[in-house]
């Protein structure tokens, strides 16, 4: 018996400059033993559709081609399933991807993993009713992404510029009331970050030792700093060397309730789209091993 497998394909994931061959994929994948279909988003939120689609067509494994966002959107519709998630990355940052050692700059090298199919099963954050793969935030994370999005431009060109306009621009957020291990905080940092992998993108980390199937979510805090000192951090995770920034609070859990004291609208961000949010709590739990993944 054949196993379907459905490529889903968002044609602009990091301006489309890495492209799927359709050819070169019915190449690669033999028809004696897989049958393969392609569907292709349109519109911001259209994987979901497709993938709710793939799922009715009982397709075995769902390829998401695209960035981090498109990969939420298919993911989040396969979690609890049977159903095998597949990665081609060709976004922008790729930071899931990149913690799962999928190739990120060679298709054909990404396409011959789904073909061997070494899988996976992976932990899942969920914050409220929404999931998140790689890691979700309150703080300046926000700004930088509401940044990003208006520059039009090379994608790296773009984050790094997103990120200094955005430095001297934001304003810490409004004191919170953090809930985490048997801790109660106060606080009003700068950054505020759950993650669920090593990656925010880019090969830049906050945390190199975060693990996706650890049932662990680690909670990043950077209080509020003065500006060079965060240029200093900007150019240690360059390096890879931000452990020697004596700046961040780190905490390994499985939950974290989060209350907003100034009931106002904000934005969160997971897996790099931005959400905004009406309540004032928060609460993050993980999902141990909700997900199959071929990496």
């Amino acid at each position: 018996m054949k196993t379907k497998i459905c490529f889903i394909i968002n044609p602009i994931a990091g301006l489309g400059i890495q492209k799927i061959n359709r050819n070169e994929v019915l190449a690669i994948f033999n028809k004696n033993q897989f049958e393969v279909t392609f569907k292709e988003t349109e519109y911001c939120k259209h994987a979901r559709l497709l993938t709710q689609e793939a799922l009715k067509e009982n397709n075995s494994i769902i390829v998401a081609c695209g960035g981090d966002g498109t990969i939420n959107e298919i993911a989040g519709e396969l979690v609890g399933t049977q159903v095998i998630l597949g990665i081609v990355p060709i976004g922008s940052g790729n930071g899931l991807a990149k913690h799962l050692e999928i190739p990120t700059n060679n298709i054909y090298k990404a396409l011959q993993k789904i073909v061997t199919q070494h899988i996976e099963q992976i932990d899942i954050g969920k914050v409220n009713s929404y999931y998140f793969f790689s890691n979700m935030g309150i703080g300046f994370d926000t700004q930088v992404l509401k940044t990003y999005k208006r520059i039009k431009n090379r994608p790296m060109y773009s984050y790094i510029k997103a990120v200094v306009t955005s430095l001297f621009n934001y304003k810490n957020m409004p004191k919170i009331k953090v809930k985490v291990n048997d801790c109660n905080l106060l606080i009003n940092p700068f950054l505020f970050m759950i993650a669920n992998t090593n990656q925010l993108g880019y090969n830049l980390s906050l945390h190199r030792n975060a693990m996706i199937n650890d049932g662990q979510l680690d909670l990043i805090i950077i209080k509020k700093q003065p500006k060079y000192k965060l240029v200093w951090l900007g150019l240690l995770m360059i390096l890879k060397q931000e452990k020697y920034f004596n700046g961040i609070v780190h905490y390994v859990t499985k939950n974290i309730e989060v209350e907003q004291l100034i009931n106002t609208p904000y934005y969160l961000q997971k897996d790099g789209e931005l959400i905004k949010m009406e309540e004032s709590h928060i609460s993050v739990n993980i999902l141990d091993k909700a997900l199959n993944v071929i990496n």
